[in-house]
């Protein structure tokens, strides 16, 4: 008998009519976190009301299409003319949409990394609307392929997506709201958890997802609010490290530590060749790579963008109208100099620039740039330095620079000109404003260490002139601190300033940059940290190679009228008599300003100047995610074993004998064996009664049913080998 009947174990299964709404649910959640991710990450200004209805409504139409191979050919026929017709119909409202969703992006990208400078011509008359159209009619898109996917049950690939739309700009700048973090995590769980659901939707599964999707939430709070507002440094450290590394493998490895105090010793000298420089008249000049304006306990850091919004909102735009930027303040100081008669006088030189192998992240170019040259520049944070454009980081660029003569910026300062304010009126009043703003947001000094400088530094409490400063400056720091290519190890346990004045009493240039910077402040006068490159000529040529050994750190203040200007503070580059701020070192005599590894930590880091603390955390991070991934499949997998073992022995016999039949099927199913083929001609007897006639089941036979598929476990179980039962009860979690 067993040989003349096909049986369908699966038919013990209850209708599945109703698992395209969960398919429906599942992918309406999937695409509303993925689009949500992307808007709130991004700062799009459009918002839930434009993504919610074709989410969800998508994800349940499109599952509904599914259904039937027929019905989805058809539908999603339908919906790419549909969609075709919109945006023929509507074509420049959803082209200026996308423009402005890409010009979104692109600037929170610019915000902290300038990866790109592909801005898209918008009409912002219309821009709002037609980004909303836009990403209603992306939500309706987004819903139409993760139903196929879903539907396709690549579960992990849905997953994948979804986890990468909510996270990435989280973990890129710290943006995104949580509510879509949370409700991304637990898409993911429905995606991976019922994402194959063939049959019935019972109350079980429904409490059951119920307390999955709580626990994902709650956890997914915490972890929110433990990254955002925990004091803990380690968390800090992570995203400072996680963003670090990320931007080596994007704009190469840098040759200085941009500013964090715990890479202050991490960089390795090699000689190797970094820029090519091809200039009309060699000159020695600083080229200003990272620019530390924001001081905080574990480094410097760029600019916040807020800066240039409330009280200056529209500063900047006012600027760029009068033809003055505060980039190029120096040469238009110069130019308007020279034609009053000034002691500076214009001579323009042409400067061509090859990266060779610097980091790819900054344009080096010095403080005297002219105004003409913004055009070949960007400056995505209009005062602080110039970035590389492009997503492929422009290596070769061009500019105009003005000489200062003697690169006596004290002898041209306060010129007669510029106190009368007889000059060109937009220059003045530009310069001015931009003045106000300067004194304004890089004199901020921690109140721990402006306790420290009123006891310990000279002319304590007093606001001096900034040229004045330099020598008060400097020999204070020289004074307090010795050069040192092996500088101690920050400790965070004190301001950095502070340790290292009273403390460690030793650094490079990076460290007296740093303290000098803070010094300049505590003074009364503008100042910043810049890293990059000091440039010194050969004799004799026009062509200069910058290697690793020209990085170096050096303070910019700000001098009313000159703008922002180059400072040495490092002893060994600069000469005692020099009061002017201008180095007069050379590459012969000073000494190197990032200290090399010793060579046993070369070895062991691969020569690649990689912290081994770094490593370690990376390889926690990796093990913790390791270890929660494994908890999750453990956790899932006891659950469906109780579920199971409830049904089986559910007081119902019908319903005990359907979920032992079910667990037989899936059983061989995994084993890829026909079920017919394996069971005892009693129990294929029975199991046909039970689904052909109106035969009732007895208890007995319910208790027959369900040793047999235990013996058939114990059987799989045997004939497999550890990898394969791990995979069939944890990956495949049999229900």
């Amino acid at each position: 008998m067993g040989n003349e009947i096909s049986v369908d174990i699966s038919g013990i299964k209850a209708s599945s009519k109703n698992t395209w709404i969960l398919r429906g649910l599942i992918t309406g959640v999937a695409s509303l976190s993925i689009l949500m991710g992307i808007v709130s990450g991004f700062n799009m200004s459009a918002g839930v009301a434009a993504v919610l209805p074709g989410a969800l409504a998508g994800g349940f139409l499109f599952q509904f299409l599914l259904r039937k191979k027929k019905s989805a050919i058809i539908g999603y026929a339908a919906f790419v003319v549909v969609v075709a017709a919109i945006c023929g119909a509507m074509l420049n409202q959803v082209g200026n949409g996308f423009a402005k969703i890409a010009n979104d992006i692109l600037t929170t990208v610019n915000k902290n990394m300038a990866m790109a400078n592909l801005m898209f011509v918008v009409d912002e008359s219309t821009a709002k609307t037609d980004e909303l159209i836009t990403v209603m009619i992306f939500s309706v898109v987004t819903a139409a392929v993760v139903a196929l996917i879903v539907k396709a049950r690549l579960n992990l690939l849905a997953a994948l997506l979804v986890f990468l739309a909510v996270t990435l700009p989280m973990i890129y700048k710290g943006e995104g709201h949580p509510v879509w973090l949370m409700t991304g995590l637990v898409s993911v769980v429905l995606v991976m958890y019922v994402g194959n659901v063939h049959g019935r939707i019972t109350a079980d599964m429904y409490i059951h997802l119920g307390i999955c999707m709580a626990v994902v939430a709650g956890v997914t709070m915490a972890v929110y609010m433990f990254m955002t507002y925990s004091p803990l440094q380690i968390v800090d450290d992570i995203k400072t490290n996680m963003q670090y590394h990320g931007e080596n493998v994007v704009y190469g490895k840098s040759d200085y530590p941009e500013g964090k105090f715990s890479r202050y010793n991490e960089t390795v000298i090699t000689g190797e060749e970094r820029l090519q420089i091809r200039m009309s008249q060699p000159k020695q000049m600083y080229m200003r790579g990272f620019v530390g304006s924001k001081y905080t306990e574990d480094g410097w850091e760029d600019s916040d963008l807020k800066i240039y919004g409330g009280d200056y909102e529209g500063v900047f735009d006012w600027f760029s109208s009068n033809d003055y930027s505060p980039l190029t303040n120096l040469s238009a100081y110069v130019t308007q100099s020279a034609e009053h008669g000034g002691e500076a006088k214009e001579n323009s030189i042409y400067v061509e620039v090859s990266n060779i192998s610097a980091r790819r992240k900054y344009q080096y170019v010095p403080e005297c740039v002219t105004y003409g040259s913004l055009e070949n520049l960007y400056a995505p944070k209009n005062d602080v330095n110039f970035r590389s454009q492009g997503l492929g980081r422009e290596k070769d660029y061009f500019f105009d620079m003005v000489d200062v003569m003697n690169n006596d910026y004290k002898a041209i300062y306060g010129e007669t000109w510029y106190q009368d304010q007889t000059g060109d009126k937009l220059f003045h009043d530009s310069e001015n404003v931009y003045g106000t703003f300067a004194r304004t947001y890089y004199e901020d000094v921690p109140d721990e260490l402006r306790a420290y400088f009123d006891s310990h530094a000279p002319n304590a409490g007093q606001k001096m002139n900034p040229f004045d400063a330099i020598k008060v400056v400097r020999d204070y720091t020289a004074g307090n601190m010795s050069y040192s290519n092996d500088a101690d190890e920050y400790s965070g346990d004190e301001d950095f300033v502070i340790e290292m004045l009273s403390g460690h009493k030793s650094g490079y240039s990076a460290h007296f940059a740093t303290a000098a910077t803070m010094l300049f402040r505590y003074y009364g006068i503008p100042a910043r940290y810049v890293e990059g490159y000091l440039v010194n000529p050969e004799a004799g040529s026009d062509v200069i190679s910058v290697t690793d050994e020209d990085s170096h750190a050096w303070v910019e203040i700000y001098a009313g009228g000159l703008g922002f200007i180059p400072i040495e503070v490092t002893p060994g580059y600069y000469s005692d008599d020099d009061d002017t701020g201008m180095s007069n070192a050379n590459s012969g005599t000073t000494p190197q300003t990032i200290p090399p590894e010793p060579e046993d930590q070369q070895e062991d880091n691969g020569g690649g100047g990689g912290s081994m603390e770094t490593v370690l955390l990376i390889g926690y991070i990796i093990l913790g995610l390791v270890a929660l991934f494994a908890v999750v499949l453990i956790i899932r997998r006891i659950i469906c074993a109780i579920l199971r073992r409830k049904r089986m022995n559910d007081k119902d016999s019908e319903k005990s004998i359907a979920a032992s039949g079910d667990y037989m099927a899936a059983l061989m199913a995994y084993q890829k064996k026909n079920l017919e083929d394996n069971i005892s001609p009693q129990l294929l007897e029975l199991l046909q009664q039970y689904k052909f006639s109106r035969y009732i089941p007895t208890e007995e036979d319910a208790r027959f049913v369900r040793s047999s598929a235990l013996d058939m476990k114990k059987k799989v179980v045997h004939e497999e080998n550890i990898l394969s039962r791990i995979k069939m009860g944890f990956w495949n979690a049999l229900r």
